[in-house]
């Protein structure tokens, strides 16, 4: 049982580590310390098969994942403890780009197949947050937060350096930066096997 758990346990920390920003902390012991066996005698009824250790449950990884803070467009506020331990999608993106314009229907239809089980976050960047409200409202993207990065403080967080660009983060910070366009569907199974893996 213990080899059974230990082989288990080492995809998920080499998809951690490869995935991770930063050095992935040290893995977590796969099991619990062996119990010696009770030497109360059994009850009645009980049996008196000495009991046999259990694995240990794993403890989350830390969060590892960039450092952000921002304000979101809905007068709120968001940052990296907001996400950590929650499997996040991050859709970078600019109010001007029409690339982007084009693709929020999908990002909006992603968002919607994946409530309650990955959250989805927009991160609007180089413009004016009337512009990005404006954006947000004609796209029908109300449903998510969207972070306000006039600056692009967010966006040099994570390394992107074009829109849209979409940002699929384990629950650990483990950062997977993908440039361009991605259909529904992509951003779907993508942000699944996250909350699988």
């Amino acid at each position: 049982m213990r080899r059974l758990a230990v082989l288990l346990m080492l995809p998920a920390a080499g998809l951690v580590a490869c995935t991770s920003a930063t050095p992935a902390a040290e893995p977590a012991s796969a099991t619990a310390p062996a119990e010696p066996a009770s030497s109360r005698p059994a009850a009645s009824g009980e049996s008196a098969a000495p009991s046999t250790p259990s694995p240990a449950a794993p403890s989350p990884a830390p969060y590892s994942g960039p450092a952000f803070s921002a304000p979101t467009l809905d007068g709120g506020y968001l940052s990296d403890a907001d996400v950590a331990g929650q499997p996040t999608v991050m859709w970078f993106w600019a109010p001007w780009c029409g690339v982007c314009q084009r693709e929020a229907g999908q990002v909006a239809e992603a968002a919607l197949a994946l409530e309650g089980e990955v959250r989805v976050v927009g991160v609007a960047g180089f413009d004016e947050a009337d512009a990005m409200r404006e954006f947000v409202a004609q796209r029908g993207l109300a449903s998510i937060p969207h972070l306000e990065d006039p600056a692009g403080r967010v966006w040099g967080a994570f390394g992107v350096i074009g829109q849209p660009t979409t940002v699929f983060m384990d629950a650990a910070g483990g950062v997977q930066v993908v440039p361009g366009v991605l259909s529904a569907e992509e951003i779907v199974d993508r942000a699944r096997a996250l909350s699988s893996g």
